[in-house]
């Protein structure tokens, strides 16, 4: 390259910029164990994804992500993301997905479609704002108890609309292998009637982790809270989002 300058000690550089990849592809292998279900509790499940991470040139990606169980559990998940909604430094986040998953004793159907748009303040801040839409249905309803099926209506389908801010605070030395720090996090959800939703409630959680390297070990602790309360005519929280 160019010599420095005697006098100033400054010296052009050039940089030439190579674009890294843009698409990946993801699989693996992964066990799911449902302690409360009555069947299918070792579940052993396959994972397979691909996505393209600078669509149009813009920093916008779109990804599918699918994992099958051998019970027949699994989810598929159609994402999109976009890290500069309306030219501001705002992240937007939307996704289809389908699944199906226990929950306690049963196995539950999902359909829906969730968006978000977050932001950062600051390093470590993250909050935002996330809108939900979905249709929940039983699978195997004639497990559930018969105190829940006809007084605590769980065996029936229900469609819900939630919308609720979230926040996390994150001062981790690693997002994956976390060996110093902690983190916060709290969200709200909000269910309110729209279209055919009828699901009505509020729900509030919070977590905080705590990590501490411990000689060549990490000592982790982590706690966790939050509560759900029905409103006007609902009586019962249904138990898919218990």
């Amino acid at each position: 390259g160019a010599a420095a300058d005697p006098d100033t000690r400054v010296r052009n550089v050039e940089v030439e910029v190579v674009e890294g990849r843009s698409r990946s592809l993801l699989y693996g292998i992964g066990y799911l164990y449902a302690p409360g279900a009555n069947e299918n509790q070792h579940d052993p499940y396959l994972l397979a994804g691909y996505s393209h991470n600078n669509l149009f040139g813009a920093m916008r990606s779109l990804g599918a992500e699918a994992q099958l169980g051998i019970s027949g559990r699994g989810r598929l998940q159609l994402t999109y993301r976009q890290p500069f909604l309306f030219g501001e430094d705002i992240t937007l986040t939307s996704y289809l997905f389908a699944s199906r998953e226990p929950i306690q004793e049963i196995d539950v159907d999902r359909l829906g479609f969730v968006t978000e748009a977050s932001k950062f303040f600051g390093r470590y801040l993250r909050a935002g704002l996330r809108y939900e839409y979905q249709f929940i249905e039983p699978t195997n309803p004639e497990d559930l108890t018969d105190i829940e099926r006809e007084l605590r209506r769980f065996d029936r389908p229900i469609e819900q609309s939630t919308i609720g801010p979230f926040a996390f605070y994150d001062r981790r030395d690693d997002v994956i292998d976390p060996h110093d720090g902690y983190y916060l996090t709290a969200s709200g959800k909000y269910a309110f009637p729209l279209l055919s939703a009828t699901a009505r409630y509020t729900k509030f959680s919070g977590q905080a982790a705590f990590f501490q390297p411990v000689g060549r070990s990490v000592f982790a602790v982590s706690a966790r809270g939050g509560g759900i309360f029905p409103y006007g005519l609902a009586t019962v929280v249904p138990i898919a989002v218990r």
